[in-house]
């Protein structure tokens, strides 16, 4: 197991410290997916530590300031804001914006705020949004047809964000099925 997971396994950061092979085996997956898109060791942090600020998560500190500093000691500050952005991200309203705007407006549904962010942080979270819902299909097969349409949705939508390989990877996944 990858350092930088047991550190966060000890932080307790998500369901981590509940954490099966499973779980290891997914998002270790996830990493090795973005790897395979050629995307920044940065981005592959991200995409190992994605859950360490756990959706079901009923901690309320887990989302202070002093967590956040925490985890960026362990991923890195860059890694650290895509996993929070990630997490944080209330995903209908932002994928409405993101099809439609430059710089679509972010809603942190851990704060209640919105605000507009930069392209870069656009495309990693577009990024690690296809990898983990492709990782998603692959790990549950019967899955795609009963996802498909969303996922064809939700990949229109983001899909001027996405690398050419996430997009070739995404073809080939939702034309298997």
């Amino acid at each position: 197991m990858d350092q930088k997971f047991r550190l966060l396994i000890e932080l307790g950061a998500g369901e981590f410290e509940h954490a099966q092979t499973y779980l290891i085996e997914y998002l270790e997956s996830t990493r090795c997916m973005l790897k395979s898109w050629i995307a920044s060791e940065i981005m592959q942090d991200a995409g190992l530590y994605h859950l360490a600020y756990d959706i079901n998560a009923t901690d309320s500190k887990l989302f202070d300031e002093a967590r956040r500093k925490q985890v960026a000691a362990i991923v890195g500050a860059k890694a650290e804001s895509i996993i929070y952005h990630y997490c944080a991200c209330d995903w209908g309203g932002f994928l409405t914006h993101t099809s439609q705007e430059q710089e679509p407006i972010f809603y942190d549904r851990y704060t209640a705020r919105h605000f507009k962010i930069d392209s870069e942080l656009v495309h990693n979270l577009c990024e690690l949004k296809a990898a983990i819902e492709i990782n998603r299909v692959l790990h549950h097969p019967s899955s795609i047809q009963k996802n498909s349409e969303r996922l064809k949705i939700l990949f229109g939508q983001i899909q001027e964000q996405l690398s050419a390989p996430a997009q070739r990877k995404i073809n080939q996944v939702l034309s298997d099925n």
